[in-house]
């Protein structure tokens, strides 16, 4: 945090910056578990066998878009937990 701090050049901590933050981290961790459901990552991480394909009449967004709040999520657990 310190040093993402002084690259975007930010002051002291401020008490409305953090809270703002933290509401922020806690909607991506939100959608990350939305996500989770949605593209099926438990089942995959226990290599379970499932009949998914890539859909290709879905739009490549909306994928990364899952996939980048599924890694908030894990982001947002493992900041919390260790803190």
């Amino acid at each position: 945090m310190t040093s993402m701090r002084s690259w975007l050049r930010l002051g002291a901590p401020n008490a409305g910056r953090t809270w703002i933050l933290r509401i922020v981290a806690l909607s991506i961790a939100a959608y990350g578990v939305h996500s989770w459901v949605v593209v099926g990552t438990g089942s995959r991480l226990i290599a379970e066998m499932t009949m998914s394909f890539w859909n290709f009449e879905e739009a490549a967004l909306r994928f990364f878009l899952h996939q980048s709040a599924v890694a908030g999520l894990l982001i947002f657990l493992a900041h919390y937990t260790t803190a």
